[in-house]
């Protein structure tokens, strides 16, 4: 069950139903067993509770201490296609032990996207997308186009201090993506870059007991693809 969601992400299809997805972290005394993604439904124009299932594949026991998932980002197709009412939710997959935190080690990541064709009782086997070069890729946000086309797009590790930005579309409902291509490179506008400037010492502060040292309350922010 989960205690606590970070990374929430949410959308309406065509018949008033929601769809909540979010990281959800299993908690094993005081520390992290795992983070898995869950998608919560809610119908009646989002006022009342359905259900709420794991939407990633549960891995074998041995497996579940050495990978970790991060970042859900969630959509539905509302646009009459043959594929409309389909629930899509990407997400990090990582290699790492969920006790150090979500995608500790994102080096070794890939994007996967999972499917509901049921509005969202169960969800499929993972499309899976890999960061170009095998680089690290994070960030993921999803767009349906007017045909029913899935895109994903991703941020992968900068180089010369450009970050690069990705795209990837599927037009079989999301049951594969094609190669990830290069939509652009630029120089990044992160809060962390005014933190440091303040003399925070970067990461997340705001009010109160996590006031930022530089005595600005600033909002998290960085350049993502949406």
């Amino acid at each position: 069950a989960c205690t606590m969601q970070a990374d929430p992400s949410m959308a309406f299809d065509r018949h008033g139903r929601l769809f909540y997805a979010a990281l959800c972290p299993v908690f094993v005394g005081f520390g992290t067993a795992d983070f898995q993604i869950a998608v919560a439904t809610f119908d009646r124009d989002g006022s009342r509770f359905v259900q709420a299932v794991r939407a990633d594949p549960t891995p074998p026991p041995d497996q579940e201490s050495v990978r970790s998932t991060d970042k859900v980002n969630l959509a539905v197709d509302i646009t009459g296609s043959r594929h409309d009412g389909n629930v899509y939710v990407a997400y990090l997959e990582c290699a790492g032990p969920a006790t150090m935190g979500p995608c500790a080690n994102e080096n070794e990541s890939v994007i996967h996207v999972v499917r509901s064709t049921d509005h969202g009782k169960t969800f499929s086997e993972p499309a899976v997308i890999v960061g170009p070069e095998g680089r690290f890729t994070s960030f993921t946000d999803l767009a349906v186009a007017p045909d029913g086309s899935v895109y994903v797009t991703f941020r992968s590790s900068p180089t010369a201090g450009q970050r690069p930005i990705w795209i990837s579309r599927s037009t079989d409902g999301g049951r594969t993506f094609s190669p990830a291509h290069l939509v652009a490179r630029f120089t990044t506008f992160d809060f962390e870059q005014f933190q440091l400037a303040g003399g925070d010492a970067g990461g997340n502060c705001g009010d109160g007991p996590f006031a930022c040292a530089s005595g600005f309350n600033l909002p998290v922010f960085r350049s993502f693809a949406q």
